[in-house]
């Protein structure tokens, strides 16, 4: 699936990308057929909060694999990239939604039920400032 932002609208398609620029499923949430497929919700979690700061849905843009960890680039919400290190091999997440669980340094790739990965170093940016966060020993 890819994101396109023009004009000041988004929305989510579906490959191919061109005519007929098909919307996924997540942009059609009262349709039987598409409730499963909201990105944050019960698809991931049983009961999501969608209040909670500590959930961030992103883009896996980038990952690169170096011999037993990962690093990912990731894109959410307008200005913000993330970069962080998970363990194994998880190149072939590259253009996945994920939800970053901030308070349980987890990642958790949207529509592959049961896949959680430990995030072992982790930074942002937004609009130029950087914050590196490592787990507390």
């Amino acid at each position: 699936m890819f994101f396109i932002r023009h004009n000041g609208g988004s929305v989510w398609v579906d490959p191919p990308l061109g005519w007929p620029w098909d919307k996924h499923g997540c942009m059609y949430p009262d349709e039987p057929k598409a409730r499963g497929k909201s990105a944050l919700g019960d698809f991931v979690f049983d009961e999501p909060d969608f209040s909670n700061p500590d959930l961030i849905l992103a883009v896996a843009m980038e990952i690169e694999f170096s011999i037993d960890w990962s690093e990912w680039r990731l894109i959410s919400g307008e200005h913000d990239e993330w970069r962080l290190h998970t363990n194994g091999d998880c190149r072939f997440l590259v253009g996945e939604l994920v939800v970053l669980d901030l308070a349980k340094r987890t990642l958790i790739p949207c529509f592959r039920r049961g896949l959680r990965f430990r995030i072992v170093e982790m930074s942002k940016t937004s609009d130029g400032l950087d914050e590196t966060s490592s787990p507390k020993t």
